[in-house]
């Protein structure tokens, strides 16, 4: 019966992630990953909620741009949007576990600004 109960479970929330991906998808594909001009506010956090939805609903393409985002950004060839720099972190950790983890603790000690230290630190769960 336990075994019945999480299986259904399971499936509900698979079909939950799938209609998540569904929807957000078309929103994200609408607002876009780049900050237009015209872009308030609720632009900026509509954008940050939807990459890390997407991401933790399974997402396969925003999961992969967001590991290709990570890794310029390491590299130091672009930087990531400070607007949504926190969601592809912590996709990318969660995605990869301890290899990310250990480069966020360099860019930690590589940085001076005190946002970026403490965005760091959220993503790492301190």
């Amino acid at each position: 019966k336990l075994k019945q109960w999480y299986q259904r479970r399971v499936r509900g929330y698979t079909q939950f992630k799938a209609m998540r991906r569904q929807i957000f998808s078309r929103v994200l594909r609408e607002v876009g990953w780049e900050k237009r001009e015209t872009d308030g506010h609720t632009d900026s956090l509509l954008r940050n909620m939807l990459i890390g939805t997407l991401g933790v609903s399974d997402d396969r393409e925003v999961i992969d741009k967001c590991e290709e985002l990570f890794k310029q950004h390491v590299s130091g060839d672009a930087q990531i949007a400070a607007d949504y720099r926190g969601s592809v972190t912590e996709l990318c950790v969660e995605q990869e576990g301890r290899k990310p983890t250990t480069i966020l603790l360099e860019l930690f000690q590589k940085t001076d600004l005190h946002e970026e230290r403490d965005r760091i630190q959220r993503t790492l769960g301190f």
